[in-house]
């Protein structure tokens, strides 16, 4: 029998650190073949906010190329394996980065995930965590402010505006030295002063 399991760590996260996602697919006692496991196009994730009417779902084994004003969609050719007796297998994702609008918030989510072998849908119940604000908040979206991606860059500013109360001279999509000048600055300026103020969630 083939169970597909998940955990999220930590369960109450700080707002800004990071929060993992970990899928495992565990065999039972019997060999199982043509196991659909994480590589495999049908992935889904979906999270849920609390007062949200619906998920967001996101498609990590799929992409959509651009190519002028032709789109190609693509999608992994993987994901069907024998598994042994007691084998497994496991995908870590990192929730914050995927979901940087929902999660670099505070609140009360779900997170789970399916996954499709051509005839049933399958996949773990909801696990519920939530993220709450804390004086090392300042410090995880500090670190935020150097990530890769454009958006979890553009959302962690907004919060450290709005949280601190101060004003905050960076631009996300800036060049990488330009950026990085603006951070150190404003780290700076964030440890003499904005560490000392009482975080609360606040409305932008």
């Amino acid at each position: 029998m083939i169970t597909y399991e998940i955990e999220i760590v930590p369960k109450e996260a700080v707002l800004g650190q990071p929060i993992l996602a970990k899928l495992e697919c565990v065999n039972g006692k019997q060999p199982a073949d043509d196991v659909v496991t994480f590589n495999h196009a049908s992935l889904t994730l979906s999270l849920q906010t609390d007062g949200a009417n619906e998920p967001l779902y996101l498609f990590p084994n799929r992409k959509v190329i651009h190519d002028g004003s032709i789109l190609i969609r693509e999608a992994s050719s993987g994901g069907f394996e024998r598994l042994e007796p007691d084998e497994t297998r496991s995908r870590n994702f990192e929730l914050t980065s995927l979901f940087p609008h929902q999660l670099l918030d505070a609140g009360q989510f779900k997170f789970s995930y399916t996954i499709y072998d051509g005839t049933r849908e399958q996949g773990p119940a909801p696990f519920p965590f939530r993220v709450v604000f804390a004086p090392l908040s300042g410090e995880h979206l500090l670190e935020r402010l150097q990530d890769p991606s454009l958006e979890v860059r553009r959302c962690a500013a907004g919060h450290l505006r709005r949280l601190s109360g101060l004003d905050l001279e960076y631009d996300p999509a800036a060049p990488d030295p330009v950026r990085q000048a603006a951070v150190t600055h404003w780290a700076d300026l964030w440890r003499r002063h904005g560490s000392p103020l009482k975080w609360e969630r606040q409305k932008p």
